[in-house]
């Protein structure tokens, strides 16, 4: 009988946690790099390229927050799945 430590089967709620957490710390941090990268050239196509840049870094870190956050509930499942087959085979 292999047993799960108690770090793995707090994990997926650790990642649940630092999930919103993650979210607005990469938005701030990407949206200040897009403003302070507005600085140059032509007015018109500067807020083109800011309004595509600033879009462009929402959805990217929106992805990588739903990519955490399926890691968690996958990571969530496999425990339950452990603790089911583990609980029929006693």
């Amino acid at each position: 009988m292999i047993v799960l430590p108690q770090f793995l089967r707090r994990l997926p709620f650790i990642l649940y946690a630092f999930v919103p957490v993650f979210l607005l710390w990469s938005l701030s941090n990407e949206w200040y790099v897009v403003t302070r990268l507005g600085d140059t050239g032509q007015v018109e196509l500067n807020e083109i390229i800011g309004w595509y840049e600033k879009s462009r870094a929402a959805l990217y870190v929106v992805h990588q927050a739903i990519y955490l956050l399926i890691g968690a509930a996958v990571l969530h499942a496999l425990v339950a799945i452990h603790d089911k087959l583990m609980g029929a085979a006693e």
